[in-house]
């Protein structure tokens, strides 16, 4: 975790502690929707067979998804609420 963001690679590599081009390319981008879908699209990172592209956002309450295409990360976000609210 760092600057409040938390990124997942399914890696054996520890990328907090090394300097990967995935933690090369997560430092670049600023902390907000459009830095990680940036993050998520960089040709360093992005997956060309991913299905979907998931980015959670517990602090506002959101889940973005993109899907239906490869590679999903290059797909549009669509916004939908994480948790139920009452």
């Amino acid at each position: 975790m760092q600057n409040g963001r938390v990124f997942a690679n399914n890696t054996a590599v520890d990328h907090g502690k090394s300097n990967t081009a995935f933690s090369q390319v997560v430092r670049q981008q600023p902390a907000s929707l459009t830095g990680v879908q940036a993050v998520l699209r960089h040709p360093d990172v992005m997956a060309g067979n991913n299905l979907y592209s998931v980015i959670w956002d517990y602090s506002g309450n959101r889940l973005y998804l993109a899907s239906g295409v490869l590679p999903a990360a290059k797909s549009p976000y669509r916004e939908l609420p994480l948790f139920a609210t009452e």
